[in-house]
């Protein structure tokens, strides 16, 4: 494995440390509660769509590990049961598709196989597309399916108001 790669995955999952510690990760989960007003659905639907642009630009178990605690006050501020989005937000950023910095698997496919960036964007286009939608699927249909109580919110949640 060439030392870009890891360079790669280093440096965004400094990135998102870094985010967190100055308070960006917390304005953009206020960013977020701006849609907290919106049917579950909806909501679920901005979720995938913001860590799917944030999985392209940084490591997805980064994203995850510096979005979920922000995603979980959202659902507690907007009364939604918070695995519903927080499933939402972990299947969308499992699914990187465009860029090296998405996933250490992109990045050693890209190096080996010396796929340019731009050639990579443009094939991810599609995929983008589609691991936008299924998760979104999943999180609205599926989960319901699995979860029954899953359209209410829990009592748990009630008392750890954040």
């Amino acid at each position: 494995m060439l030392w870009s790669v890891l360079f790669t995955i280093g440096g965004s999952c400094m990135t998102f440390e870094v985010l967190k510690l100055s308070g960006m990760c917390a304005e953009l989960g206020r960013f977020l509660r701006l849609f907290g007003a919106w049917p579950p659905a909806a909501l679920a639907l901005v979720v995938i769509l913001f860590c799917k642009v944030f999985t392209e630009f940084a490591d997805n178990s980064c994203v995850v590990h510096a979005m979920l605690p922000e995603i979980a006050r959202l659902s507690v501020a907007s009364e939604v049961h918070p695995h519903y989005l927080m499933l939402a937000a972990t299947l969308a950023s499992s699914l990187p598709c465009h860029l090296v910095t998405g996933t250490p698997a992109n990045a050693m496919v890209s190096q080996y196989v010396h796929i340019p960036p731009w050639r990579m964007l443009s094939a991810g286009v599609g995929p983008m597309v589609i691991a936008s939608v299924v998760p979104w699927f999943t999180v609205s249909i599926w989960s319901k399916a699995v979860w029954a109580d899953v359209s209410s919110y829990p009592p748990w949640a009630r008392e750890h108001i954040i």
